[in-house]
């Protein structure tokens, strides 16, 4: 608040536990709310120069992630024995510093996905990726190396990557993707305790499969799965109090069919995000595309029923006597729509959860009946000015009683008039009166 005197405590320190036993040892456990980790990831092994290289690269980049989950999680636990309220903020992360091609690609895409799921589970509030925008290169600049930048800036013939003068052309990297299906799909507001039962390896003994999971306010399912592997992959989908079986489902997905592909400017839309409707088998099953990312919603229809139903029951008893007749009209018509729509034999359980979520712009029809007070106090100045009409020439009067006219029948006919309206009615009345 203003002229309020508050303390702030900024300290500066590396990503140590020496940090974190100094603080406790100190008696400042309650100065400080978590710790700033940039947990990037040290250059792969291999690189582009072979098959067999690639290969290596990709493989330690999926190990590299575990560690740096690993360390992160390490921190977390150290803070919280002392507090646990503590969070770690994770500011910047990655592959880094490597330069080879397939930072651009599908592989550093499936290593951002899988390291989100990890710092969420870490109980990160914040996660960034470095960098946004970097120039496209095959070589570094000061932010690091160009190849980790989501979005790559092409210079043209005229343009200077020194002083960014000139033209540049864009497109998105793999791992913009991600954010795209994260941003699009992801909606829980609970994280779960997620378990990958038998999950598959890779030769170097390495899990290929990784998971999160959450629900939502209406208990609609959310579960992020990484599928590292080069070929399809089936998964079951098993939750604690859920009947998953056959269940509504809405897919978001980022794939490709080797994981060194990449978008390029001739070619932006190689490696896309792309999403489809469906259902999981009866045996609540799902198959993944290789190398993927893929964010399932699981629709859970019998709890959406019921809660779409009575939140349809309690807009009812809404006292609309304070609103326009018109919005009243629009808003009594609205739920008398969604209410026939749920009502449909074989509804789906999508369905059902857009009717829950079209409920809620419902409740924003209701308009308040406009407050004329202030107008009719102008009302009466522009009647009293008209009453010495001698003071105004012939065209200001007549424009001020035309204005008057309508402002009359604005108030007459309030509870069918919008706010904006009525103010617009008394500054134009108060224009005239000038």
């Amino acid at each position: 608040a203003e002229n309020s005197n508050r303390k702030v405590y900024v300290y500066s320190s590396y990503e140590t536990n020496g940090f974190i036993n100094k603080m406790h040892n100190l008696g400042y456990d309650s100065l400080y709310d978590g710790l700033t980790i940039h947990p990037y990831s040290g250059t792969p092994s291999g690189g582009s120069s072979s098959e067999a290289s690639k290969l290596t690269f990709y493989n330690d980049a999926i190990n590299r992630a575990n560690n740096k989950i690993n360390d992160v999680k390490n921190y977390v636990n150290n803070m919280r024995q002392y507090d646990n309220t503590k969070v770690p903020v994770i500011s910047e992360f990655g592959v880094f510093r490597s330069t080879d091609p397939l930072v651009r690609a599908q592989a550093h895409a499936l290593y951002i996905a899988r390291s989100i799921m990890g710092y969420v589970e870490a109980g990160s509030p914040y996660i960034q990726k470095h960098c946004l925008i970097d120039w496209y290169s095959a070589g570094a600049d000061a932010l690091g190396p160009t190849q980790q930048a989501v979005i790559q800036a092409v210079a043209q013939e005229n343009a200077d990557t020194k002083t960014g003068t000139g033209d540049f052309e864009f497109f998105s990297t793999p791992s913009a993707n991600i954010f795209e299906v994260y941003n699009t799909a992801f909606d829980g507001t609970k994280v779960l305790e997620t378990s990958v039962a038998n999950a598959p390896v890779n030769n170097l003994n390495t899990a290929t499969l990784y998971a999160m999971t959450a629900k939502d306010d209406l208990n609609n399912l959310y579960v992020a799965l990484v599928n590292y592997a080069g070929q399809d992959v089936e998964v079951k989908i098993a939750a604690n109090g859920y009947n998953t079986a056959s269940a509504n489902v809405m897919a978001y997905t980022t794939a490709s069919d080797t994981f060194d592909a990449e978008n390029t400017l001739e070619d932006p839309d190689n490696v896309v995000m792309k999403y489809e409707s469906g259902n999981l088998s009866a045996n609540s099953t799902y198959t993944l595309k290789p190398y993927s990312f893929t964010v399932l919603k699981v629709y859970i229809s019998d709890v959406l029923g019921n809660k779409a139903s009575d939140y349809i029951e309690e807009l009812r008893k809404i006292d609309t006597s304070g609103y326009t007749t018109h919005t009243v009209q629009s808003f009594n018509n609205s739920l008398d729509h969604v209410e026939t729509v749920l009502n449909t034999p074989g509804i789906t359980a999508q369905t059902i959860d857009e009717l829950y979520l079209s409920l809620r712009d419902v409740r924003e029809m209701l308009e308040p009946v406009a407050l004329t007070k202030a107008l009719e106090n102008v009302m009466k100045e522009a009647q009293a000015a008209l009453e010495d009409a001698d003071l105004y020439t012939e065209e200001s009067v007549s424009e001020l009683e035309s204005v008057l006219e309508y402002a009359q029948d604005v108030v007459e006919n309030k509870a069918s008039t919008a706010q904006d309206t009525v103010d617009e009615v008394r500054i134009s009345l108060q224009n005239a009166l000038k």
